[in-house]
């Protein structure tokens, strides 16, 4: 207790004494500031102009405003100015802050401002870390007496105002000599620091961190000299004790005796005897470092093993990479037994439409297969692609990664089908399973669910019960009504957009032979779907009409993804995002391997914002359907809109490669190329575009955007924009109210940067179509343009309400608000 009675003092008389400097110091600043105020005339003397001066030195960057002495306003800039560096400088803010409120409201381009700004935020942010410290107990008064041998600062040097930043050497230099004060500061060389910082303040008078650092070694060197005052001073009031006595050596025989003790006595004082040991004075407090760089410090002193780490990861890397390559063989010599591909079936010649009806019944048979979740069927787009390929079924099989195939032909005699059907194994090369029928036309509803139970069972494939229920017997159908139905259903298999209005006459038919079909039912709201889909202006006054459809198909038990699909389908034309999601998800469910569900299932995942899952199931249809380039293309819309522009890239090379004719898929493909900068391979695509038909004016715009964007001469872009011009100002002669044309025409025009006559085109396009999905997109994309976010959020939300197209999202023209997050708000629901 003895020794922690006399620490514990000498702590606080130091705490006291350091609190007494810091109040003295600011006493005598507050005094000098009032003597310069009181000896000015109230603070502001005058120049030799007549103009007020201040007796602060102005900040560099900070110009006098050129205001006269004799304007009223001017004096009161002035005066303004020497009050507001006043109450700066004193530290109260709250005066300072409404006293440059009223500078600025005076003179909004008075130079002086950002200064003042400047030195606003450092006076707060000083002001907060007082506050954030720990606040010191008033203590008495310490001594008088406080030794005045610290060096006078050196006279300041002012710099040129005219004169420039610090150059690199200059400021290399200052950072050096900093660093050497800080040494000598922690080594407690309080001379020697200051002595060195002068050299800086000869070099840069105004220094900031060197102001602060002298002001720093100043009171710990005060400090330091006081606090040698008061041990002095405790240490002459206070009684040496008795020294201890030395312990006393027993007597022996031993030579130790005789020589002494092996160990000293102890002639030191005992701490625990209560005599304390006089320390030096301790060095003063640094500030405590921010948590960042005290974090930064611990992590670099972290050693981490690189050695072991890089070894043992470069052998996870190799034995993942030879896990792949092995299973990648081993799956192209032994393909899963759990996939397989139905080829497109031989046709035997016959009556007119005997084709479509075998292609109608194979699909038929895809989708049957499809809806049982243990297996994986390759799509029907995928499967009737195959018809063109000259390959041997069996190696197409393998590069399909699948472990069975279905081959099949067909023949019609009049109202009677003749067939057979064999199932092979893809390693094997052998017929596992093989069968033949032979039955009416209206009795093939029955013998194609017989065909699919067949085949499952000679693949040992399980059925669960939703599955039994999907793939139950089928009743005896009208023989016209099921012919039409099959030949609606191959209509919509060829994905021709001019081939929808016959499978619509089609499907129509079969319901009018045979209203209980309820596969009809539901291919008769697809197929509706389909063209509805396409349209630029809202649906939704047909979406009553085809629900009726879906109500039909599920009352005459179409239970099957398609019935799911259209409904879907219909919730998301009339807006009810929840419920569009919920049964293109129950479409899925009921038939995993359905691509189409897949794919649109993506496009409402994505509009929902959920676009992890969205990529997923874009994913899954491609490698469901891999020759479907629908698929890949949705693949790509999914990873462009998550800004994954390189295999978007890939996407769209795969949907290309697949249908060469898609011009939307490659002009998406350029702009993609453009991102990853191979702008001449996209400029090469689109001057492909345009070369297919040179009165285009939507390609002369896109090449045109594309050499804008890629950066090409301003000559090649501009003249592609001209000819665009051209065409759409010869189109509008001949029908002044097309609407379309004239929303790209001012696309045109803010490129050309003509924004008025952009705005004049864009005003009549919306008072013509103010409900069609283009000429909103295209407003969106030109108020983009111009840099109006919100007028571009706005038509974008409606152009999206009308027809949610991915594509009309990624679109080049709006890239740059792409980042925003009003943005993404304003494209998901």
């Amino acid at each position: 207790m003895g020794t922690n009675e006399p620490n514990t003092q000498h702590d606080d008389d130091r705490q006291r004494l350091l609190e007494e400097i810091r109040r003295r110091a600011e006493a005598d600043e507050l005094k000098r500031i009032e003597e310069e105020e009181r000896s000015s005339g109230g603070g502001f003397g005058q120049n030799a102009d007549g103009e007020a001066s201040s007796p602060f030195p102005t900040l560099q960057g900070q110009v006098p405003s050129p205001v006269s002495g004799k304007s009223e306003t001017g004096q009161r800039v002035v005066i303004l100015r020497e009050r507001l560096g006043i109450a700066i400088d004193r530290g109260n803010l709250e005066n300072a802050r409404d006293l440059l409120d009223e500078l600025e409201a005076l003179d909004p381009a008075d130079p002086s401002l950002p200064g003042f700004h400047d030195r606003l935020a450092f006076a707060a942010i000083r002001e907060l870390d007082a506050e954030a410290a720990p606040q010191a107990i008033p203590e008495p008064e310490p001594p008088e007496s406080i030794p005045e041998t610290l060096p006078p600062p050196p006279p300041p040097v002012s710099a040129p105002a005219s004169a420039p930043a610090a150059s690199a050497h200059l400021n290399e230099r200052i950072s050096d000599l900093l660093d050497s004060v800080h040494g000598l500061y922690e080594q407690e060389k309080y001379e020697q620091s200051l002595q060195t910082l002068n050299q800086v303040f000869l070099l840069d008078p105004e220094h900031t961190e060197a102001l602060a650092l002298r002001q720093k070694i100043e009171d710990a060197w005060q400090l330091a000299e006081v606090i040698k005052q008061e041990a002095a001073r405790h240490r002459a009031a206070e009684p040496l004790p008795a020294p201890a006595p030395k312990p006393v050596v027993p007597a022996s025989g031993k030579d130790s005796d005789f020589w002494g003790p092996t160990e000293m006595p102890m002639d030191r004082a005992d701490p625990i005897a209560g005599i304390p040991d006089v320390a030096a004075p301790a060095p003063p407090r640094k500030a405590k470092e921010p948590t960042l760089d005290r974090l930064a410090t611990h992590v670099s002193k972290v050693r981490v093993p690189v050695k072991p780490i890089l070894t043992v990861v470069g052998i996870a890397v190799v034995a993942i990479a030879a896990w792949l390559v092995i299973g990648q063989l081993v799956q192209a010599v032994v393909p899963p037994d759990r996939v397989v591909c139905v080829f497109p079936p031989t046709i035997t010649p016959g009556q007119t439409n005997d084709g479509a009806i075998a292609d109608g019944f194979v699909e038929d048979l895809i989708h049957d297969l499809a809806s049982v979740a243990s297996i994986r069927v390759v799509g029907p787009t995928t499967s009737f692609t195959l018809r063109e390929r000259s390959a041997k079924p069996a190696h197409v099989a393998r590069g399909l990664a699948a472990g069975f195939f279905i081959q099949s032909d067909l023949a019609f005699d009049g109202e009677r089908c003749a067939g057979s059907f064999t199932l092979m194994d893809t390693v094997t090369l052998e017929p596992k399973w093989q069968t033949r029928i032979e039955c009416a036309i209206e009795d093939l509803p029955a013998r194609r669910i017989e065909l699919a139970r067949g085949l499952l069972t000679a693949m040992d494939i399980e059925i669960g019960d939703e599955e039994q229920y999907l793939l139950r017997p089928s009743s005896r159908r009208s023989s016209a009504g099921y012919h039409a139905y099959l030949v609606g259903r191959a209509l919509v298999q060829t994905g021709d957009p001019a081939a929808l209005g016959d499978a619509r006459d089609m499907f129509q038919q079969a319901v009018q032979q045979d209203s209980l079909l309820g596969d009809a039912w539901a291919g008769l709201g697809w197929a509706n779907i389909l063209v509805l889909d396409r349209l630029t202006v809202s649906p939704s006054h047909e979406t009553p009409r085809i629900l009726s459809y879906v109500q039909h198909a599920v009352t005459n038990g179409a239970h099957r993804a398609e019935t799911f699909r259209v409904w879907g389908m219909i919730e998301l034309m009339n807006r009810d995002y929840a419920k569009a999601e919920a049964r293109m998800q129950e479409a899925v469910e009921v038939s995993p391997s359905d691509a189409e569900a897949l794919k649109q299932l993506a496009r409402i995942l994505t509009l929902r914002g959920k676009t992890d899952d969205a990529l997923h199931a874009a994913l899954r249809a491609v490698a469901i359907d891999p020759l479907n380039p629908s698929s890949h293309a949705m693949a790509g819309l999914v990873h462009q809109f998550r800004g994954e522009f390189k295999e978007a890239e890939e996407s769209y090379r795969r949907a290309i490669q697949e249908d060469r004719q898609d011009l939307e898929v490659a002009e998406l493909h350029a702009c993609v190329m453009v991102y990853l900068q191979r702008a001449d391979e996209a400029l090469n695509v689109v001057a492909d575009l345009t070369s297919r038909d040179r009165t285009d004016p939507v390609a002369h715009y896109q090449f045109g955007r594309m050499a804008q964007t890629a950066g090409r001469p301003k000559v090649e872009w501009t003249a592609s924009f001209e000819r665009a011009r051209t065409l759409l100002e010869e189109r509008l002669r001949a029908g002044p109210d097309d609407a379309p044309s004239l929303a790209l025409l001012a696309l045109t025009q803010t490129r050309l940067g003509a924004f008025r006559d952009a705005g004049v085109a864009m005003e009549r396009a919306l008072s013509l179509a103010s409900g069609d999905s283009r000429v909103l997109h295209a407003a969106a994309r030109m108020y983009a343009l111009q840099r109006d976010k919100e007028k571009s959020m706005t038509y974008l939300t409606q152009a999206l309400d009308i027809r949610y197209d991915l594509q009309a999202i990624v679109d080049m023209d709006l890239f740059n608000l792409r980042t925003d997050e009003e943005f993404l708000r304003s494209v998901t629901r």
